[in-house]
This record gives C-alpha cells, sequence and structure tokens, in this order.
C-alpha cells in the first residue's frame, strides 16, 4: 500500500462510500448514465442522506457501508458495492429495502404516501449463472407482468464480473464502469477516460487523493480483513 502508483478499488465499499459523498455530484452522475442504460427516468438532483463514515465503531468493522439518497420526487435510494459472495444476499436486499419502505411513511400515515425505493447493489462476484450483467426486479404478476401488484419498489443487480469492455453500452456509462476496473496510474493512463466528462475527470482526481491518505489505506486494509473474516464464515 505504499506504492503511489497503486489506486485503491472503487470495489472496496469504504473507497466506494468515500468518493460518492465526497462530491454529489459523482453519484448523480453515475446513476443518471446507469439510468440512461437500463431506460429509467433521470434524476434532476440528489441529496445523501447518511454520508458520515465512522472508522472507530465496532458496526463499521463489520456492517454494510451503503449510501442512502433522495432525489427531486422523494424517491429514496439504496446503493451498494459487494466484492464477496453471500448466499444470503437476494434476502439481505429485500430486508434493506423493505426498511426503507417502512420508514418513508409516518406511522398512521396513508399508504398511498409511501416512498419509491430503488436499489442498487454493485457486485464484485457471480450471482447468478445467466449472462447478463444487469438485472432488474419489480414485483410482478408471472401471467400478467403488465399489472404490477405495485410500483414502489425496484431493485437493480449490477455484476461487474460479468461486463466486456466490447459490450455495446452508452458511452456515459461506460466510462463510469471502467472506474471500477482501475488499479493504478497506469489503468488511468490507458484507459479510455474522455476530457469532456468533467464529473468522471473529478472523481478520478479525487480517488487519487484517497489512494494517497495514509489513514484512509489503513481504514481500507482492516475493511479488506473484515470482508474477508466475514466471507470466510459464509462458506
Amino acid at each position: 500500500m505504499n506504492d503511489n502508483e497503486y489506486l485503491l478499488p472503487l470495489t472496496n465499499d469504504f473507497v466506494f462510500k468515500k468518493l460518492f459523498t465526497s462530491n454529489t455530484l459523482f453519484l448523480l452522475d453515475f446513476l443518471n448514465s446507469f439510468f440512461e442504460t437500463v431506460d429509467f427516468p433521470l434524476l434532476k438532483s440528489i441529496e445523501i442522506l447518511n454520508p458520515e463514515i465512522l472508522p472507530d465503531s465496532k458496526e463499521y468493522k463489520t456492517g454494510v457501508l451503503d449510501l442512502n439518497a433522495e432525489d427531486e420526487k422523494g424517491n429514496l435510494l439504496f446503493v451498494e458495492v459487494q466484492n464477496y459472495y453471500d448466499p444470503h444476499f437476494g434476502n439481505r436486499i429485500l430486508y434493506y429495502s423493505a426498511g426503507l419502505l417502512r420508514k418513508s411513511l409516518i406511522k398512521g400515515e396513508d399508504y398511498s404516501r409511501m416512498r419509491k425505493v430503488i436499489s442498487l447493489s454493485i457486485l464484485d462476484f457471480q450471482l447468478f449463472s445467466h449472462e447478463d450483467f444487469i438485472s432488474h426486479y419489480k414485483i410482478l404478476n408471472k401471467k400478467q407482468p403488465n399489472f404490477p401488484l405495485t410500483d414502489r419498489l425496484e431493485i437493480f443487480i449490477l455484476e461487474l464480473k460479468k461486463w466486456k469492455d466490447s459490450e455495446i453500452l452508452p458511452l456515459h456509462f461506460k466510462n463510469w464502469l471502467q472506474l471500477f476496473f482501475i488499479r493504478s496510474k497506469t489503468d488511468m493512463a490507458t484507459k479510455f477516460i474522455p476530457k469532456d466528462h468533467p464529473a468522471l475527470t473529478m472523481a478520478l482526481e479525487e480517488l487519487e487523493k484517497i489512494s494517497g491518505n495514509r489513514e484512509y489505506q489503513n481504514i481500507y486494509e482492516m475493511r479488506m480483513k473484515a470482508e474477508m473474516d466475514h466471507a470466510s464464515r459464509l462458506i
């Protein structure tokens, strides 16, 4: 971790949250690049609801460092990155999403005021055996999919291991995807990062700063050890 050439991986949840809470523009630009790809309504603005990172807490060492945000329509967004396989992953995502749905209503409030929850999980492992690297889930009628039970919950899962650089994607999203695979300044020089993408250019600069910070390097290593210990208990 002493090599100035090395960049901390964005697939680590601490690095992910540190980068995307450093500037709201980064998260807004990344999410809109993804939503454009999956033909989902774009966001005009976003507010991060849990920007704090508490590296000294016991919960930090073992908990989920997720991002909770709210868009201009009041929709709630749950964004996370995970780099180890969890056989109960689907149940966990449903649990977190249901928690946000529950919190979106004040006790006694009418159910019509329930806000929509949009969940995005970025995985650095293969979860499903099918080839699609983006999965989209809604609560639908199996025989009549045009008649959903509710539109208050949508879950997206992005499996990085399945992405191929040759895949046809909007350039905006493809550029952001490349950031998850950059591990060094040499990678930065060889990956196609256009100069006319200011949010991504600033994000790269911020990732360099995070990677060069000794305290953050130590937190990253502590977090990785905790994740590996947790993953080994799941085997």
